[in-house]
């Protein structure tokens, strides 16, 4: 695991962009193709901003990408709080994609259990009927600590059995109170990249709590959980990295 501290958000969504980049143009040349996981949220936007803009826009091998979603709110895919929307509207209506490169969670058709088997059959197919690897996974990290729309407390944490994707029904305090659909902690802990990515002061409170001195006694906590293949980034900017010791 690797702690990266930024001076402002922009200079950590560059770097995060620049990253997907360079491990998806690793997995072109060693695969054939990459694999790519993304989630929404605010941390999310400027990130995608700055892969749909030259100069990355312009060197990443978009046609040999295939892009799916770590969780989706169960609402319309161009409702402001849907995550492929968000996605499609900031980066996939702008890059050079291939026909079936975006994969989305069928949740505009389905109800949540419904998509959720959908979604596996999908990644199924594309992985060949093996368990996911995602070349490079992004994630964010609510102020309870939730990644993807695994919370703390759900029983799926502890068994998933050999699900990859699951509905989820989120606590109240969620925003928004949106049923969902998401990948599982065995797939997030299966991908060959990962970046956990926090900014602003308002999670420093969780940033404490996960990397700080007392970080081994919130094992419960679901960002907590999250493993790797290969490299496991920590990527905050200034504003959530205070408080940490170092």
């Amino acid at each position: 695991m690797r702690i990266r501290v930024f001076q402002t958000a922009d200079e950590l969504a560059r770097a995060t962009a620049t990253l997907l980049a360079v491990r998806a143009a690793r997995a072109v040349m060693e695969r054939g193709q990459a694999a790519l996981a993304i989630p929404g949220g605010a941390t999310v936007r400027p990130i995608l901003e700055a892969l749909a803009r030259p100069p990355l826009s312009e060197i990443t091998p978009w046609q040999a990408m295939h892009f799916f979603l770590t969780d989706e709110r169960c609402a319309p895919l161009d409702d402001p709080a849907s995550n492929f929307g968000q996605a499609k509207a900031l980066l996939f209506d702008h890059v050079p994609l291939g026909k079936y490169a975006t994969h989305s969670i069928p949740v505009d058709r389905y109800e949540p259990e419904e998509a959720a088997a959908r979604y596996q059959a999908d990644l199924r197919t594309h992985f060949g009927g093996l368990p996911p690897e995602f070349d490079f996974l992004l994630l964010g990290v609510g102020g309870d600590g939730h990644v993807a729309s695994l919370f703390p407390g759900d029983p799926i944490l502890q068994d998933a059995g050999r699900a990859w994707a699951v509905a989820v029904c989120p606590p109240p305090s969620a925003q928004p109170p949106l049923n969902r659909v998401s990948l599982t902690l065995p797939v997030l802990r299966a991908a060959r990249g990962v970046v956990i990515a926090l900014t602003g002061a308002g999670k420093a409170g969780i940033v404490r709590q996960l990397l700080g001195p007392e970080a081994g006694q919130n094992g419960h906590l679901p960002a907590s959980l999250v493993r790797a293949q290969g490299e496991l980034f920590w990527f905050l900017d200034a504003e959530a990295a205070k408080g940490l010791e170092n």
